[in-house]
This record gives C-alpha cells, sequence and structure tokens, in this order.
C-alpha cells in the first residue's frame, strides 16, 4: 500500500520517517498553490525592480522640463504623455515608485517595532501595565487613522519623515493588539514554564520562546499594512501634507494633476493606476500568505 509512514514490526506505522518540511517551505508551497497570491508577488516584484533599476528605466530625468512639449497625449517618446511642465509622466511615475515604496516598507517596520513592544509588555505582563498600554491603544482606535496622520503632520510639518512617523503611529493599535492577543494564547504553556523554571529573564523569554510562535500573523499584518501605509501617504500628500511637489511622490502628482483633470486626463490617470497597482498586489499577496500560514488549513 502507498503510505508516507513505514510499517514496523508490530504492525504500527513509524512516523519518525516522514520528513518535517520548515515553515518557509510550508508557506511557500501554500502560496504556488494561490494564482492570485503570485500574480499579486509578481506585480510587487515588477514594482520593487522599478524602484530599484530607475535610473536605468526611465527614459528621462525626474524633473527634466520641455515647455514646448506640454500636455502631450501617451504615445510615442512619452508612453505616459507629459504633464503641464512637460515633463514625461512615465519617468516620473518610476522614480516616484521609489518614494511609495520607501514609506511604505519604513513605516510598516516602525510600527510593527512600537506594536510588537508594546503588545508583549501587555501581554505578557498584563495587570495594570496591560490597563495603561490597552488604553492607550483604544484612545488611538478611536481616532480615524487618517485625520491622526492630518494632525501629526500639521504639528510636525511637512516631509518624508514626518509622513513615516504619522502613518506608522497609525499604524501600532493592530500590531499590539495581535502581539497581545497571541502572547495571552501561549504565555501560559508548558514550554514557557519550563524556560522560567531554568532562570530565563522575561526578555528572553518573549524574544526567544513567545514572539517566534506569534509570527505568522505579524507578517501578515505587516503585509498588509504596508499597502495602508503607501495609501495613507498618498492621501497626505494629495491634499499637501505629505511629500511636497516638485518629488514625483505619486499622491503628490495626483494633487498637481487634478486641476487638468479635463484638459489632460492622462496627467492623474496613471499615478493613480501605480497606487492601485502596489495596493492591489499588496493586498493579493497579504490574503494568499495569511491562508498559506493559517494551520487550520494546512492538511
Amino acid at each position: 500500500m502507498g503510505s508516507t509512514a513505514e510499517q514496523t514490526t508490530n504492525g504500527m506505522p513509524d512516523y519518525s520517517s516522514i520528513k518535517k518540511e520548515g515553515l518557509f517551505r510550508q508557506t511557500w508551497n501554500g502560496l504556488r498553490r494561490n494564482r492570485l497570491a503570485m500574480f499579486g508577488l509578481a506585480l510587487i516584484v515588477i514594482l520593487v525592480l522599478i524602484a530599484v533599476f530607475a535610473d536605468f528605466i526611465a527614459p528621462f530625468g525626474v524633473d527634466e522640463q520641455d515647455l514646448t512639449g506640454k500636455f502631450l497625449k501617451p504615445g510615442g517618446r512619452h508612453l505616459f504623455g507629459t504633464d503641464e511642465f512637460g515633463r514625461d509622466i512615465f519617468s516620473r511615475i518610476v522614480y516616484g515608485s521609489r518614494y511609495s515604496l520607501m514609506i511604505g516598507a519604513v513605516a510598516a517596520t516602525l510600527s510593527a517595532v512600537i506594536g510588537m513592544i508594546a503588545g508583549s509588555l501587555a501581554g505578557f505582563y498584563g495587570g495594570r501595565t496591560d490597563n495603561i498600554l490597552m488604553r492607550l491603544i483604544d484612545i488611538m482606535l478611536a481616532i480615524p487613522s487618517t485625520l491622526l496622520g492630518i494632525s501629526i503632520v500639521a504639528a510636525l510639518g511637512n516631509g518624508i519623515r514626518n509622513v513615516i512617523i504619522a502613518v506608522a503611529i497609525g499604524a501600532v493599535p493592530a500590531y499590539a493588539r495581535i502581539v497581545r492577543a497571541s502572547i495571552l494564547s501561549v504565555k501560559e504553556q508548558e514550554y514557557i514554564e519550563a524556560a522560567r523554571s531554568i532562570g530565563a529573564s522575561d526578555f528572553r523569554i518573549i524574544m526567544k520562546h513567545i514572539l517566534p510562535n506569534c509570527l505568522a500573523p505579524i507578517i501578515v499584518q505587516i503585509t498588509m499594512s504596508v499597502a495602508k501605509a503607501i495609501l495613507e501617504a498618498s492621501a497626505l500628500s494629495f491634499i499637501g501634507l505629505g511629500v511636497q511637489p516638485p518629488s514625483a511622490e505619486w499622491g503628490a502628482m495626483l494633487s498637481a494633476g487634478r486641476a487638468y483633470i479635463r484638459k489632460a486626463w492622462w496627467i492623474v490617470t496613471f499615478p493613480g493606476l501605480a497606487i492601485a497597482m502596489i495596493i492591489f498586489g499588496l493586498n493579493l499577496f497579504g490574503d494568499g500568505l495569511r491562508d498559506a500560514l493559517d494551520p487550520r488549513l494546512k492538511t
């Protein structure tokens, strides 16, 4: 009979012969079976490569102007047309991918670090520490993230750094709640008690024994929050509180081109499609990653 387990002398299956796959290989195999997730991953990889090799891909400089070629329609030398200053929109979108991807990645990383620290302290120590931190998180959750970002940028001023800080702070509550819930579910397990019994410090228990078992939801949340960070950063730039012109950030390009939307639709259409493409790819990949890391969906 075809079986993955060999039969022992007493007729019972010997499961020790089964080779256990690592988490990375299991996740990758789950992703490969999800066509939408792989399509999203392909979009992300393409956009990352475009950002890395923007100097070689863009046919024109990011701020190269040609006042005799203003509002040229898409086609010919200018694949996506030109704007009100005769700048090539395709080149600016290519360079603008660097702003959007950098803001999304850095903001998601920063919020993940802060949220993991807050969630770890609240979940591990409980009591007064948990109450204080979670009430602060509840207050942050009561404020819409976009409104919170507007308030922070208005207080700190415009610029990439302040946009990253504003977007990151708005994403902290999601990480804190996820990590806290995960820690509450594992901190009373036997291996945690064993670590305490041999004198392991609280820091070592959290870092070596608890957080590694909470990585699956954190990884998924990071993927989703990158998309949210890009969208919120673009929204802040669109209303004039984010990256400022003439920087080729996609939200700023949308804001600058909205005055010409009736005259030159391509000025706002292509930056908008670029934002939609990266958000779409990240959401597809995040959904597939969540399914691949969900133990209830594994056989």
